[in-house]
C-alpha cells in the first residue's frame, strides 16, 4: 500500500514538472513574442523614423530623392524592413548665374561637415502628420513630415503605426547680394564665369569732354549692369574684347582696388580714372605742348610764315590749325621783342586713359622770356589736352 502511494506521488511529481516545464516554454515563447513586438513598436515610432532620415540624409547627403528603410510592422521580424523612396524638392528662385546644383553643392559640403539634425515643429491632429525642420549645424536647410500609415494591433492592447515619410522640401533664405557694374562698352562682364546679358543692363552714359575726339576715333559709351537676387556674393570678371581679364573678384577674398564691397553689394566702378603716366608718353605731351607754345611765341623756325611747324601735332581738319593761323596773321606783333625765351616749369599730370586710341592730361608750363632786353615776363600754359591716335601717331583732338 505504501508503495503504491510513493508510486502514485512519484507520478504527481512528474507531472507536475512536466507542467512546468510547459509553462516556462509557453512564457519563453511569450515573453520573445513580446520582445519581437515591443522592438517593431519601438522602431515604428515618429523620433525613430525621423532620425533615420537624418541619419540617411547624413551618410548620402541631398540629391534628387532619398531612400530610407524603415521597420516592416507586417512581419514579426524586427529586422525586415522596408525601402521608401522619399523625393527631395527645390522651387527657391535662382539667376542665370546661380543654379540648384551649385546650393546643392554648398549644401551637401555642410551636410559632410556636420551631419543632418532635426527638430519638430507641431502636429496637425486632423491629419495625424507631424512636421520637422532639418538644420545641418545651424542652418536650417529643409521640411518633412510624416504621416501615420498602416496600423496593426498586438497583445490586444498596443498598436503599431507605420509612420512614413513625405517628400524633403529644401529651403533657401531670401535672395538679398547684388552687383553692379559700370564699364566701357565693349568689355565683357561675367558673373560666375557666364558672361551677363544685355537683359542686366541699367543704361549707357557718354563720356563727357571728348566731342572732337569723336571725330577721329570711337570712344566706347559705359555701360551700366545690375545683377540682383543673387543668393551669395558671386565671382565677377571684366576682360576686354580680346580676353584679356581688367578687373576679377573671388569671394571671400579682399576686393581688389577697383571693387567696392559694402556688405552684400559688391560695385566696380571701371569708368576711366586717373593713373600714373608712362615716362615716355609724358615726355612726347610735354614735347608737343612746348612746341606749341613755342609757336605762338615765335620761337619756332618757320612760324611767321605758316603753321607748317605745328601741322603734324594736330589732324589734318582740326580748327586749332586755323586759329593759329589766325593768330599768326593778326597777333603776333606782341612778342617781336624778346630773347632767352626758355621753360622754367614742365608738368604733366592727371592722366586719362579712353580705351586704346585716347587720352588726356593736364599741362602746366612756365615759359620765361625777357622782353625789350631787361623785363622778364611768364608766359602760362595751363589747361587739359586730349590726344588720339592716328594712323600710328599721337595728335592733340582738344584742348580745355
Amino acid at each position: 500500500m505504501e508503495k503504491k502511494e510513493q508510486k502514485k506521488k512519484s507520478y504527481i511529481w512528474v507531472v507536475f514538472l512536466v507542467y512546468i516545464a510547459l509553462l516556462l516554454g509557453i512564457m519563453a515563447l511569450l515573453l520573445q513574442h513580446v520582445s519581437k513586438v515591443l522592438v517593431i513598436y519601438e522602431a515604428a515610432q515618429p523620433a525613430y523614423t525621423i532620425a533615420s532620415v537624418a541619419d540617411s540624409l547624413s551618410a548620402n547627403g541631398i540629391g534628387n530623392s532619398l531612400t530610407v528603410l524603415l521597420p516592416n510592422i507586417a512581419e514579426e521580424d524586427p529586422e525586415e524592413q522596408l525601402p521608401y523612396t522619399i523625393a527631395v524638392t527645390e522651387d527657391a528662385p535662382y539667376t542665370a548665374y546661380e543654379t540648384v546644383e551649385d546650393y546643392l553643392a554648398e549644401l551637401n559640403a555642410e551636410i559632410a561637415q556636420n551631419g543632418v539634425q532635426y527638430h519638430r515643429e507641431l502636429e496637425d491632429y486632423s491629419t495625424g502628420a507631424i512636421r520637422y525642420s532639418l538644420y545641418t549645424g545651424e542652418h536650417r536647410f529643409a521640411e518633412t513630415s510624416i504621416l501615420p500609415g498602416e496600423s496593426k494591433t498586438r497583445l490586444k492592447l498596443l498598436t503599431i503605426t507605420q509612420w512614413v515619410p513625405q517628400e524633403i522640401r529644401l529651403l533657401r533664405e531670401a535672395p538679398k547680394c547684388s552687383v553692379d557694374v559700370t564699364m566701357p562698352a565693349g568689355n565683357v562682364l561675367a558673373i560666375n564665369d557666364q558672361p551677363v546679358g544685355e537683359e542686366y543692363i541699367l543704361g549707357a552714359a557718354t563720356l563727357p569732354g571728348l566731342d572732337y575726339c569723336r571725330r577721329y576715333v570711337d570712344i566706347p559709351d559705359l555701360v551700366s549692369y545690375a545683377v540682383t537676387d543673387l543668393y551669395r556674393l558671386p565671382k565677377v570678371t571684366v576682360s576686354d574684347g580680346d580676353g584679356n581679364i581688367l578687373a576679377e573678384y573671388e569671394p571671400g577674398e579682399t576686393a581688389e582696388e577697383h571693387f567696392q564691397l559694402q556688405g552684400d553689394h559688391l560695385k566696380l566702378d571701371l569708368q576711366p580714372a586717373e593713373q600714373e603716366m608712362p615716362e615716355e608718353r609724358k615726355q612726347y605731351v610735354l614735347d608737343c605742348v612746348e612746341t606749341y607754345s613755342l609757336f605762338f611765341s615765335r620761337d619756332l623756325p618757320g612760324a611767321t610764315g605758316s603753321t607748317a611747324p605745328i601741322r603734324h601735332l594736330f589732324p589734318a581738319d582740326s580748327e586749332y590749325l586755323s586759329l593759329a593761323e589766325e593768330y599768326r596773321r593778326n597777333s603776333m606783333g606782341y612778342f617781336d621783342s624778346h630773347s632767352r625765351t626758355h621753360f622754367v616749369t614742365e608738368e604733366a599730370d592727371h592722366y586719362i586713359e579712353y580705351g586704346e586710341d585716347c587720352f588726356c592730361c593736364h599741362v602746366y608750363l612756365e615759359k620765361s622770356m625777357t622782353i625789350y632786353g631787361s623785363r622778364e615776363v611768364i608766359d602760362k600754359t595751363d589747361g587739359t589736352y586730349y590726344f588720339v591716335k592716328i594712323d600710328g601717331e599721337w595728335v592733340i583732338a582738344d584742348i580745355q
